[in-house]
């Protein structure tokens, strides 16, 4: 099934800098850091599976490099216009949360998130980002917070499932209260710090029964996750789903999550309008 022209994607991976490129964004104190012991040659992919395994991209969602998600002009083409796609979230899964050194890695997500807004948002007018926090020193996260929330381009604070603690522990508290000022949700996506064992319970497999059992249609929203592999053509939605719902899920969900996001789709329905009075 595929989507309606105008969809919001909840969830998408841009490809991730080397560290090499995040250098510009870091202070004095990083860059030597990086170039004395040889970082800025590593690349920090925080993923599940190796970057060469089938399910981490879609064939022909590789770049000329064979990166999942390749570039810009990639995800461009193949995410946004593809699919007639109004507004995208990209969600930079960066190995900066994973490590250990907590001022080391407050510096790099303060970096990848300077990095989203100069090479992504500001270049691509429909993409909006989450914000990448260091969970595991929440007053540096909630200083990251505030320094970037001002950025509206911005719209929610990303976390993963699984870190160094369960995410309803108090000291997770300062994250969601300023998160709350802001007028950010918080994103809790797919995932580890790979310090913890994973939950037993799988996954969910048919849409239809989940929503059935979960009494509602108003939780979910609709994301590619590109460039991951889940399906093949433009057929992004399991068949079976009445229309209201596709509407709800793909439209009308994420404008009611991300107050930030009816910004862009109020401009975004304007300048439509005015195409179809030009014509």
């Amino acid at each position: 099934m595929r989507v309606p022209k105008g969809a919001i994607d909840c969830d998408l991976h841009p490809a991730m800098p080397p560290a090499s490129a995040l250098v510009r964004y870091l202070p004095d104190y990083w860059r030597d850091q990086l170039a004395n012991r040889h970082i800025d040659r590593m690349g920090f992919n925080l993923t599940s599976y190796p970057p060469n395994a089938p399910l981490s991209a879609r064939p022909d969602w590789r770049g000329p490099t064979g990166a999942p998600g390749g570039d810009l002009d990639l995800l461009r083409r193949e995410a946004l216009d593809r699919f007639g796609t109004r507004l995208a979230i990209c969600n930079p899964l960066h190995g900066a949360i994973a490590l250990f050194n907590a001022d080391m890695a407050a510096a790099l997500c303060a970096a990848v998130n300077d990095w989203v807004a100069r090479e992504l948002l500001v270049r691509e007018p429909r993409l909006r980002a989450s914000i990448l926090v260091p969970t595991h020193d929440p007053q540096a996260a909630v200083g990251e917070i505030e320094r970037v929330g001002a950025d509206r381009r911005f719209v929610q604070v990303m976390l993963l499932a699984m870190g160094e603690a369960m995410l309803g522990r108090r000291l997770y508290w300062p994250i969601y209260a300023a998160a709350e000022r802001l007028q950010l949700p918080i994103g809790i996506h797919a995932g580890s710090t790979y310090q913890h064992a994973p939950t037993p319970a799988g996954q969910p497999d048919l849409l239809a029964r989940t929503l059935d059992q979960l009494g509602s249609d108003e939780m979910l929203l609709f994301s590619t996750d590109f460039p991951h592999w889940h399906f093949d053509g433009d057929d992004v939605l399991p068949d079976g789903l009445p229309d209201d719902r596709v509407r709800k899920l793909t439209i009308d969900n994420p404008l009611a999550t991300y107050p930030r996001l009816r910004d862009g789709a109020a401009m975004s329905d304007n300048a439509t309008k005015r195409e179809e009075t030009v014509r």
